[in-house]
């Protein structure tokens, strides 16, 4: 039996849109128009509503009114609308044309066609491994402006850092590196007391893991097409490919254990999970993924012109291919799960082999 509360919270709901109906037409319609797109834009499908309202059947079905009368597309999980998604392609297109004309066509295949096909097989079997898991919900953002550039200063002190090293300049401790991306992400989320899920220290969901799985398998699979594809216009491996340090089981592990420390927790810490939330406090949330994966990229470009001794354009054409850094970012507003950017960021990102 209804309670009287609950009587009466219905009654006052269904009097105030009788009211706002009669005090101003269109008026009610107007503002389930504007909730329904707010709710689609915040958290990418107006579903959750019906994991924190009563009545979930009659939400989710006046819910689903809402969006066919007001012209919005059917609910979806994924962040990346129409315009990034053509953001994307032209910044694939872009590295395509450097690479044909720059090396040849079969290295726009393998960096931008396969490169590619990953992003586009993972992000699908992810939207359908993940449609029916909820998206995490977050801790507002307590300074917005003076985290994100908090953040966005300690990106650049860490390139500048990594360009010194590689062109030998002088000689900074390696520490120092590890300290500016560390004492950034403490001082975020310590310093203003955030709680430690939000530095995604969780154990993720079935999905999550199978969400995972994919990736590495797709990542894997397309390895396999990169050995089949002509090598010979390519450049010549560097020394510091993980195909030329991995010589047997304790090198293997070794590198691993390097790669978790030096590479994945720092650059995994900074990148999604500091600044990707605090893009997404002023942007779309498609917009602050593909914008901290070109950032990501962007972190890379020392050791591309130094390291690797590539031109410019060359060095800017295989960085434009952002593909880990959508994936993760993907992952991360989707599980908010430290341990599988992590295990991602080990097993998927490199490309065994080249």
């Amino acid at each position: 039996m209804q309670s009287q509360s609950g009587r009466r919270r219905r009654y006052s709901v269904s009097r105030h849109n009788t009211l706002a109906t009669h005090l101003w037409p269109g008026f009610a319609g107007r503002i389930e128009c504007h909730t329904s797109r707010l709710l689609q834009q915040t958290t990418g499908t107006g579903h959750f509503v019906q994991h924190f309202v009563p009545e979930t059947a009659v939400l989710g079905r006046g819910l689903r009114l809402t969006q066919r009368r007001c012209g919005l597309s059917k609910a979806s999980t994924t962040p990346f609308t129409k315009d990034v998604v053509l953001a994307i392609g032209l910044l694939y297109a872009a590295a395509g044309i450097i690479l044909f004309t720059q090396v040849g066509p079969w290295e726009a295949v393998r960096y931008v066609i396969i490169n590619g096909l990953i992003v586009f097989a993972w992000l699908w079997s992810a939207e359908r491994i993940l449609r029916n898991t909820p998206i995490p919900d977050i801790e507002p953002i307590h300074r917005p402006a003076a985290e994100l550039l908090c953040a966005l200063a300690a990106i650049a002190i860490v390139i500048g850092i990594v360009a010194i090293n590689y062109a030998g300049w002088v000689a900074i401790p390696s520490w120092v590196f590890y300290v500016v991306i560390y004492g950034t992400v403490f001082a975020i989320f310590f310093g203003l007391r955030y709680p430690i899920k939000e530095l995604g220290i969780i154990w993720p969901s079935k999905s999550g893991w199978w969400a995972l799985f994919i990736a590495i398998l797709v990542n894997f699979a397309a390895t396999a097409l990169f050995q089949i594809i002509p090598k010979e216009e390519s450049p010549p491996i560097s020394p510091g490919d993980l195909a030329s340090q991995t010589t047997g089981f304790l090198s293997i592990l070794a590198l691993f254990v390097g790669l978790l420390f030096r590479a994945a927790l720092p650059e995994e810490l900074l990148f999604r999970i500091t600044l990707q939330p605090r893009l997404a406090r002023f942007l779309p949330v498609g917009w602050a993924i593909l914008i901290q994966a070109l950032l990501f990229s962007a972190a890379h470009l020392p050791q591309q012109l130094i390291n690797y001794q590539r031109p410019f354009v060359l060095a800017l054409g295989y960085l434009l291919t952002v593909d880990n850094g959508l994936i993760g970012g993907y992952l991360w507003h989707r599980t908010r799960s430290l341990p599988l950017l992590v295990i991602l960021h080990l097993f998927a990102y490199p490309r065994f082999g080249i």
